[in-house]
């Protein structure tokens, strides 16, 4: 159930800047499984203290009432003298845990969540001991069947088409428009400024062509010096000097035709491509060693040719 992953989410915009790690509240097996097994109990009794234990908000404000609270769930199988925290961690566990479960079969959603520039599960997590968690992530099942179970028609995700996703990304969208109002800004809008304040992308380069007739433009690092290996891709994605569509060559490209046998280095991907063994393998392309974008200094970027072709 997304409800309360969108739930907890929107909660803790307002808690992200001061949360701290949260204690193990010492949930055990039996908590979560009485939990799931007396959910619907739980939740009406809860009810009518006015607490929704589908949305975390409302979890996190059962202080309030916590002897009335405490009691109710003593009654139905959460045991020790700090069942509210425990109830909590319930909650926000099944939020962090069920979220990792559900973005990675979801791109359209994990991909607004990058565009946010922040990993809002990373805010969550600090409601919740990792401790906890583990307790949580053993019984996600059943702690899923328990409250997808209790969803009505009135209050499910489902749209008036019976889609289940509608109704999860709206909310996930008004979510990002809320981090976007706090001033957050796409990573990648914002490297792709950067490059195009930093670099002249209308700069002309001579253009070569290769035996197969393909078209190649060869960037110098005496001629543009990048620091990594984004900043070039980024600058071959939007490079407008000469016409065509450019893309930045990830593999030995043009420049492993025409080797004279000493190392030569070329952007890809991940950071910078090293070729010292000759002569080289063209099915493959791959380099004798990889450096990656972490580990490159300014002296090896100064040895980096950009090799860009025309699609």
């Amino acid at each position: 159930m997304k409800k309360i992953i969108i739930a907890c989410l929107m909660t803790l915009l307002a808690l992200a800047a001061f949360a701290q790690s949260a204690p193990s509240s010492g949930l055990t097996d039996s908590d979560v499984t009485s939990f799931s097994k007396n959910f619907g109990t739980i939740k009406a009794e809860l009810e009518k203290l006015g607490i929704d234990v589908q949305d975390t908000d409302s979890v996190a404000e059962a202080k309030s009432a916590e002897a009335k609270v405490n009691s109710i769930l003593n009654k139905n199988g959460i045991s020790g003298n700090n069942p509210v925290n425990k109830l909590k961690a319930i909650a926000f566990g099944y939020a962090v845990e069920q979220y990792e479960a559900t973005m990675a079969e979801d791109p359209q959603a994990a991909q607004i969540m990058r565009s946010m520039g922040i990993d809002p599960i990373a805010d969550v997590r600090k409601e919740v001991a990792p401790e906890d968690c583990k307790i949580v992530k053993k019984h996600l099942n059943e702690l899923q069947k328990a409250f997808d179970e209790d969803d009505s028609p009135s209050t499910s995700s489902s749209d008036q088409s019976g889609s289940t996703d509608s109704y999860d990304m709206a909310a996930l969208q008004e979510l990002q428009k809320k981090y976007a109002n706090m001033g957050y800004e796409d990573p990648d809008e914002k490297a792709k400024k950067d490059v195009l304040k930093k670099y002249d992308v209308k700069r002309k380069f001579n253009v070569v062509k290769d035996g197969s007739g393909e078209e190649w433009i060869l960037i110098q690092p005496s001629e543009i010096t990048f620091a990594n290996s984004t900043e070039a891709e980024i600058y071959a994605e939007n490079y407008a000097g000469v016409s065509g569509k450019w893309c930045m060559s990830s593999s030995c490209g043009y420049l492993g035709t025409h080797s004279n046998n000493k190392p030569f280095y070329t952007w890809g991907s991940d950071g910078i491509l090293c070729y010292t063994t000759f002569p080289i393998d063209f099915d493959s392309c791959a380099p004798d060693k990889v450096i990656y974008n972490e580990d490159v200094t300014p002296e090896l970027a100064k040895k980096t040719v950009l090799q860009m072709y025309r699609e």
